[in-house]
């Protein structure tokens, strides 16, 4: 009896554990380092840099396989501003734009 309510003891407690990991991957507080890969190694799917632009408005540089991709956060939108393989002189174009524009129209 008294191995039994260890072991109940013990999965209660992994339990616990598991549950509250979850939660904060959830929450986006915490991440696992494990990453899908392509054949070369690298990650599919890969953040390269963040902007703030204010607290709730954010613009994100991702790559993901061979593409890359500006991509405008806000409260109420998520809108591709430019992709493709190589963002030469339209990254710069597509800044000013939302930079020029009212806060709320840029995203």
């Amino acid at each position: 009896m008294e191995m039994f309510q260890q072991l109940l003891t013990i999965a209660v407690v992994l339990g616990v554990l598991c549950g509250g990991m979850w939660l904060l991957k959830r929450k986006g507080y915490a991440y696992s380092r494990v990453r899908k890969q392509n054949g070369a190694g690298h990650p599919r799917l890969e953040i390269l840099d963040r902007l703030a632009l204010s607290p709730h408005h954010s613009l994100h540089l991702v790559r993901l396989a061979d593409r890359t991709m500006l991509i405008g956060v806000s409260p109420n939108d998520c809108k591709l501003l430019e992709s493709g393989k190589e963002l030469g002189a339209g990254f710069g174009q597509v800044l000013g734009q939302s930079i020029d524009a009212p806060m709320g129209r840029a995203l």
